[in-house]
């Protein structure tokens, strides 16, 4: 029975820190986002990721000019994600958007 409460708590606990935590990580992804500007270098972009402790993932694309980069949520159920194209050494856009079809 004391298991149940103890896990009960948890629940209770995790249901009430969740929202803040999704508001508090979709806001630094929202923050990066618009921070990147046309030209800079996949390198640049996942430094600042790392500085801000974000999770990003490169997808292959078969042209080997053109790159693909998400920073993904780790709160988000939706796919909540900055998704950051470029081609050769340079960014071309960023836009954030949901349902992002993550790895």
């Amino acid at each position: 029975m004391k298991l149940i409460v103890n896990l009960m708590q948890l629940l209770i606990i995790a249901v009430l820190i969740y929202p803040f935590f999704y508001l508090w990580e979709t806001d630094k992804i929202e923050k990066l986002c618009d921070g990147l500007a046309i030209g800079m270098s996949a390198e640049d972009i996942t430094a600042k990721a790392d500085q801000y402790f974000l999770k990003w993932h490169e997808k292959p694309l078969a042209d080997t000019e053109k790159w693909h980069l998400q920073i993904i949520s780790r709160a988000s159920f939706a796919g909540f994600s900055c998704d950051i194209k470029g081609m050769g050494k340079k960014m071309s856009s960023a836009r954030i958007i949901e349902d992002a079809d993550t790895p």
